[in-house]
């Protein structure tokens, strides 16, 4: 397993303080690519190729939600008076 350090080179990114625009965008960013193929082999070894959504290249579709579940968790968490009236805002 790669394990990344802040090696003090460029600019620090924050992710767990108060909540704004900019703190959104990062979570953002690293939610992005949450998206991932899984092979014909792995789904039928879990039982679920029949159900599972057939990409162009052959894989199938899979979602790698820990980092979104993550923060979700620390924000409702910490924040969850921003949170609400936040979202309340954008309906």
């Amino acid at each position: 397993m790669e394990q990344w350090e802040d090696l003090g080179k460029g600019p620090r990114i924050e992710y767990f303080t108060e909540p704004s625009e900019e703190i959104d965008r990062n979570w953002h960013d690293i939610v992005e690519h949450q998206n991932i193929g899984i092979r014909r082999d792995a789904m039928k070894a879990m039982g679920r190729e029949a159900e599972g959504i057939k990409l162009p290249d052959g894989t199938y579709y899979g979602s790698i939600m820990v980092f979104h579940h993550l923060h979700c968790l620390v924000r409702y968490a910490t924040w969850n008076s921003f949170i609400t009236g936040h979202h309340a805002d954008n309906k």
